[in-house]
């Protein structure tokens, strides 16, 4: 009966690995911005592309000066940061995912 247990016996004590605790107020407020976050870009998404129709038809209308081809660079530049960190968020839900498997 004072036996260890095999696979104490074959592998000795297992190390217990560190976990960051959450309480759960903690992580149910996460979920809550996690989807208030995500409606809010995907909301943003679709303005986005409908304000891009519009810049598109009124420039082969011929609108269009020196500033405003400033300011669509600027606001290129803005978007890709944007996309930039849309895409390390979706990597790292990928990952955590991947370890709950």
């Amino acid at each position: 009966m004072n036996a260890p247990h095999p696979i104490r016996a074959l592998h000795g004590h297992l190390a217990v690995v560190e976990t960051i605790e959450t309480n759960r107020d903690d992580r149910f407020y996460a979920m809550g911005q996690l989807s208030a976050g995500m409606s809010g870009l995907e909301q943003a998404a679709f303005a986005i592309e409908a304000a891009a129709w519009y810049v598109d038809h009124a420039l082969e209308r011929g609108a269009g000066q020196r500033m405003d081809l400033d300011k669509l660079e600027r606001i290129s530049s803005s978007l890709n940061d944007v996309a930039l960190k849309i895409e390390m968020a979706a990597a790292r839900l990928s990952t955590k995912l991947a370890g709950a498997r």
